[in-house]
């Protein structure tokens, strides 16, 4: 299968016209929503209904070790697998163009495999 480049699932993520925030965010086959808001929280709306009759249960914030997630004002979720491994991930594009990626393994349980890619030393 041809895979999306991590570029182009940027772009798409937040583009003016980005997906809904509809996912599947807890695997049970039905999509779910994230919304994101002016302070910079992320709210999760799990689907409790069925795929033909959506029911929506009352939003909660997406947590971290128990506490709300907050990044910079104006959050935008983006729920795509960037890994590959297949489960859903979180971008997250924020104000001032900010964007941030939490891997599912670290929302999960607080921990992620990690490598360094390439290092870039700007002069000053």
């Amino acid at each position: 299968m041809n895979r999306p480049s991590h570029l182009a699932l940027l772009a798409v993520c937040f583009a003016p016209m980005a997906p809904d925030g509809l996912c599947d965010w807890n695997g049970d086959g039905l999509l779910d929503f994230l919304v994101g808001e002016i302070q910079g929280h992320i709210f999760y709306f799990q689907n409790c209904g069925t795929r033909r009759e959506p029911k929506f249960a009352r939003g909660q914030f997406l947590v971290l070790d128990g506490q709300p997630l907050r990044f910079l004002h104006d959050t935008t979720p983006c729920a795509v697998d960037w890994d590959d491994d297949g489960d859903e991930d979180l971008l997250v594009s924020s104000s001032y163009s900010v964007a941030y990626l939490l891997e599912r393994s670290y929302l999960d349980g607080g921990y992620a495999e990690a490598s360094v890619v390439g290092v870039e030393r700007r002069k000053p």
